[in-house]
């Protein structure tokens, strides 16, 4: 008998965890579409265009002092 008790407990529990992690997704996903979830990946992505365009620039700049240097000092 106790078994039987101790099935019907654990079965409970997981229904119960699955429809508590299924409302959990739905609201979870429903922020990830939410406007600002999509305004905050647009500053994020335009942060890294910058920063990657700065490096760039930076390698560039260091290209150039390094050929500078080398034409100045050939030892």
């Amino acid at each position: 008998m106790n078994e039987i008790m101790e099935c019907k407990c654990k079965n409970g529990k997981f229904w119960i965890g699955l429809g508590l992690g299924a409302v959990l997704g739905v609201v979870a996903y429903h922020c990830a579409k939410s406007d600002k979830v999509n305004e905050w990946k647009q500053r994020v992505s335009c942060a890294a265009q910058s920063a990657a365009e700065k490096a760039g620039e930076w390698m560039a700049n260091a290209k150039e002092c390094a050929t500078k240097k080398m034409d100045a000092d050939p030892s």
